[in-house]
């Protein structure tokens, strides 16, 4: 079993992000849902930077959520947590069109992610 690793950059500082384990994908998808049903993006944003910090605790457990306000802008943030739920084998659903960054409406899918 390969242990698929994704790199991401945040702020200056590079982090190996392992695929999440079962317990950080629930935790992410309890937020996800908790995210669904959060209209305004000032009380969305909370609950992203707590998603990327669910995806970066296997092996980066030191960060902080202030830390991650910090050094994050909105579009980062929002790339970083579909690039994060990609890697852990989440994906929006096929034939989405839609050019909102939103990331309400990621589910589990049996394909896997196209490769950058």
């Amino acid at each position: 079993m390969s242990k698929k690793v994704t790199e991401i950059v945040i702020g200056e500082q590079v982090y190996q992000v392992p695929r999440m384990n079962l317990e950080q994908v629930e935790e992410f998808l309890d937020l996800n849902a908790k995210l669904a049903e959060t209209p305004l993006l000032k009380d969305q944003l909370p609950i992203l930077v707590d998603q990327v910090k669910v995806a970066l605790s296997r092996n980066n457990p030191e960060v902080t959520v202030e830390e991650l306000k910090r050094v994050l802008d909105l579009e980062d943030l929002y790339g970083l947590v579909e690039k994060l739920g990609e890697a852990a084998g989440l994906k929006r659903p096929s034939g989405d069109a839609s050019p909102d960054p939103s990331i309400g409406d990621l589910s589990t899918g049996t394909s896997h992610p196209a490769s950058e």
